[in-house]
């Protein structure tokens, strides 16, 4: 109730007649002022202003109603206050609400009800479900609570339908990906069959029996040789033949998107997601009960780090008015999907995380890592600061990459390079195939116009085969080197032909060619 000043509301026709709406709060003002203890009347205050649609005074009234109101009968007022709040759009509250007034009075529908349509607007709709089905329990006249929880249960129904056909067309598009590579190597070995057939074809006609003899034995060698170089070939083309395959397609790079740092994270989602979820004895898409508590990290700064010099830690410690951390929406919703279930509001991420460091559940280092990729995501650099930093005095040496890199996006994401770029490379000497850091060390190295060094560690990431989103995101770092590349070996062309006559609308200029080329 203390930020009631900032509810809003549409009015509620449905909640009294609107012809006579004002004679009616006339009325109930009248009998308030002769008898200002009667919570019932307050009640019928709060409804005056529901369907005025004026939330805070009709919470001013509620308030006065629970004060005055017996314990059992506050049911009726919570009631009140959980629709109040469901219609200023603030419908965690008024779940939360809906559950105290449950809590008074078990036996009331109209409870049941309202927070069955909470929950279905919250897209919770196994609990909708159930709160629909208790108040046609209570009460088996309501045609209104069937018609909804038979609508809840065909959307449910749609849901998983469409969640079965996306799996099996995810299915089919890996299928044709694999008949695609078939079919590319079937045409390879038809078109060296054919040219072997050629060479033979020739050779048996020009020449006699004998020469024909020797030709037979030089190509029974020739078969040897051709089988050495097909080993040494495929041993040699491992990289080429993995980059070929994991690199984007050319119809992939028309659009180029902008790297988003924060989510060039280490990549430990199958150590975390099970401590999320099986960990805490939660089900597949059970959600963790209130109350929920942030995950906090204790460090004591003035630790010494030798991984980290003073004027790189001096960032975290004390930003500039031009480097604060922003919150990452992006970052936020990847850490959502390691739980198994619809989160509520990203608090209950917290507090799964809060409570996994509280019981211990997994490594020390990978639940401080990730509370300090949390309070990243939500824009918090000295908690994060504090989580990586606690995270990175009890890691391994081997995975002291992940707090590093997670340590080195945040410098990106707030414009300080240099720092970053120090960090990532602190971190990859620890582990120099971490997919994350390498892909973070690609786009460092791209934002500074080294193409050798972006290119270098992009080789790497994909050669540790990356997946999910860090997949996405070194797919666009290469159309991105691609694009440069492509640029300077246009202005290479222009500056030695001292070309600049014709229409280049889409290329760069002659002037920023010059610059590209002393620059190389």
């Amino acid at each position: 109730m203390q930020e009631r000043l900032l509810l809003k509301m549409n009015p509620e026709r449905a909640v009294l007649p609107t012809a006579k709406l004002d004679m009616f709060g006339k009325r109930v003002a009248a009998h308030l002022k002769a008898n200002q203890t009667n919570w019932q009347l307050y009640n019928l205050a709060t409804l005056f202003w529901r369907a005025k649609g004026e939330p805070v005074k009709a919470v001013n009234c509620i308030r006065q109603a629970l004060l005055r109101s017996p314990s059992s009968y506050k049911h009726v007022t919570l009631l009140h206050l959980g629709n109040v709040f469901h219609q200023s759009k603030r419908s965690v509250e008024a779940a939360i609400i809906l559950h105290a007034a449950i809590d008074h009075s078990s036996d009331e529908p109209e409870s049941h009800w309202t927070l069955g349509n909470i929950y279905s607007v919250l897209g919770d709709y196994q609990r909708a479900i159930m709160c629909y089905k208790n108040a046609l329990r209570l009460d088996k006249s309501l045609p209104i609570v069937e018609k909804n929880l038979l609508a809840v249960e065909c959307h449910v129904s749609v849901n998983q339908a469409l969640s079965e056909v996306m799996e099996r067309l995810q299915e089919l598009l890996s299928d044709l990906e694999d008949a695609k590579l078939l079919k590319q190597q079937r045409s390879r070995i038809e078109s060296l069959v054919h040219k072997y057939k050629s060479i033979t074809n020739i050779a048996e006609r020009n020449f006699g029996t004998e020469v024909g003899n020797r030709i037979m034995d030089l190509d029974d060698r020739l078969k040897s040789l051709v089988d050495m170089v097909k080993t040494l070939s495929e041993n040699m083309d491992f990289e080429k033949r993995v980059l070929t395959k994991l690199n984007p397609q050319e119809g992939e790079c028309l659009f180029l998107e902008e790297i988003d740092a924060a989510v060039l994270y280490s990549s430990f989602e199958h150590r975390i997601s099970d401590i999320l979820n099986e960990g805490l004895n939660l089900k597949k898409g059970e959600n963790h009960p209130l109350p929920w508590h942030p995950p906090m990290c204790e460090e004591d700064f003035r630790r010494k780090f030798p991984q980290i010099p003073n004027n790189v830690m001096n960032n975290f410690l004390s930003p500039g008015k031009s480097n604060k951390l922003k919150a990452q929406p992006s970052l936020m919703k990847h850490l959502r999907e390691f739980v198994d279930a619809e989160l509520e509001a990203d608090e209950e991420l917290g507090q799964r995380i809060h409570a996994a460091l509280e019981k211990e559940l997994g490594p020390r280092h990978l639940l401080r890592a990730f509370a300090g990729l949390y309070w990243y995501a939500r824009g918090e650099l000295r908690l994060a600061t504090k989580c990586l930093l606690s995270s990175l005095l009890v890691c391994p040496e081997d995975e002291s990459v992940i707090p590093l890199t997670a340590m080195s996006s945040m410098l990106m994401s707030m414009g300080l390079s240099e720092g970053a770029l120090y960090l990532a490379l602190r971190g990859i000497e620890s582990n120099m195939s971490d997919v994350g850091c390498n892909v973070l060390l690609s786009s460092l190295y791209l934002l500074r116009d080294d193409l050798k060094n972006a290119k270098l560690h992009l080789q790497q990431a994909f050669l540790n085969r990356p997946h999910g989103h860090l997949r996405s995101v070194a797919h666009n770092i290469e159309c991105h080197i691609r694009k440069l590349y492509h640029d300077k070996d246009f202005c290479e062309s222009r500056v030695e032909n001292g070309s600049d006559g014709d229409d280049y609308s889409s290329k760069p200029n002659l002037d920023q060619c010059i610059k590209v080329t002393k620059n190389k």
